[in-house]
């Protein structure tokens, strides 16, 4: 198996300048809802889907019950989560409050082994045609550039 990519056409803006330039990004295929992953991890142990469907969410509730206490959680077979913040810079200390923060998340470092699996995974080109920058998503319609027209495709 190899990772799916497309060629996009991309404008890029600095130094009052504007250039084109064409980047590769990866293609989706497919999303796997809970219910479908739960349902193939059933087939690979002795759970029902149901049991690890109540598994998995127990884990995501567990999971944010940590990071919003500001708890770093590692899983030892799939990653580390972590909280994660964004703020303005201030020119003062006292001026750092929550009103400075501007963005929250979440930081995931996947294990060796998922990193392994996807640096070994290679990459194949998924479609020959150069999408625009303002399309990739599954399931709606794309605009292509083949080079010479503007090509309509669903993805």
């Amino acid at each position: 198996m190899a990772i799916g990519y497309i060629k996009k056409r991309q404008k890029l803006h600095g130094d009052g300048k504007s250039k084109e330039v064409y980047l590769a990004k990866v293609n989706y295929n497919n999303y796997i809802d809970t219910e479908a992953f739960a349902l193939e991890v059933s087939k690979q142990g002795c759970a029902s889907p149901a049991t690890v469907m109540m598994v998995l969410r127990e884990v995501e509730d567990c999971i944010s019950r940590h990071l919003v206490s500001g708890d770093v959680v590692k899983l030892d077979s799939i990653g580390t989560f972590a909280p994660t913040i964004s703020a303005k810079a201030q020119d003062s200390a006292e001026k750092v409050n929550q009103f400075s923060i501007t963005k929250t998340g979440i930081l995931f470092k996947p294990t060796w082994r998922l990193k392994r699996a996807i640096r070994n995974a290679g990459v194949r080109l998924a479609d020959k045609a150069i999408y625009l920058s303002d399309t990739h998503s599954m399931g709606k319609k794309a605009e292509a550039f083949d080079g010479n027209e503007v090509l309509t495709t669903e993805d």
